[in-house]
């Protein structure tokens, strides 16, 4: 993924548009590559829509398809969330040192990438959750929130533990 001059370009995902920063000389499968690393989305998974298009030829260049600062991409695809019992595992395994030395920079890129989506999803909800508005009257629901509200905060305690352990590996 060579880069010469940057070309800024921004890729919708859903309700949100991100402005990404290219290597004029890249290939689709850098892009890809790069979606996967900033937005955990893996290549097999994503498609990318431009002018009406999907950009299935991994080998287009940035340049032959005319990409220019004033480009809008699509993005569909979604992240791969992991069970908790597999982030539990691999966890367990990096710092019990059970995994091999050469597989610890791979899984805790793989571990963060999984935190991050999670967090996101998280905050999500969160923000689902505080834009239902609740009667004072209906106290059952009002509880009902703040209990799951209260879980969700827990989770993101337990998320931000893991990530402060994988730190110190």
């Amino acid at each position: 993924m060579a880069t010469s001059s940057a070309l800024t370009v921004s890729i919708q995902h859903g309700i949100d548009t991100h402005k990404v920063e290219l290597g004029e000389d890249w290939k689709v499968k850098d892009l890809r590559q790069h979606i996967w690393t900033s937005f955990s989305i893996p290549v097999d998974r994503q498609k990318i829509i431009y002018k009406g298009k999907i950009l299935s030829d991994p080998e287009a260049t940035i340049q032959s398809l005319n990409f220019n600062s004033k480009s809008k991409l699509m993005l569909i695809g979604g992240a791969v969330v992991l069970s908790g019992e597999h982030e539990k595992l691999l966890l367990g395994a990096l710092v019990d040192g059970f995994l091999p030395q050469s597989l610890h920079s791979s899984a805790k890129l793989d571990y963060m990438k999984s935190i991050r989506v999670m967090n996101g999803q998280c905050m999500n909800m969160l923000e689902s959750l505080d834009s239902i508005q609740v009667s004072p009257q209906d106290t059952a629901f009002r509880e009902k929130k703040k209990s799951l509200i209260t879980g969700i905060n827990k989770f993101l305690d337990e998320l931000d533990t893991c990530t402060a352990q994988l730190k110190k590996l």
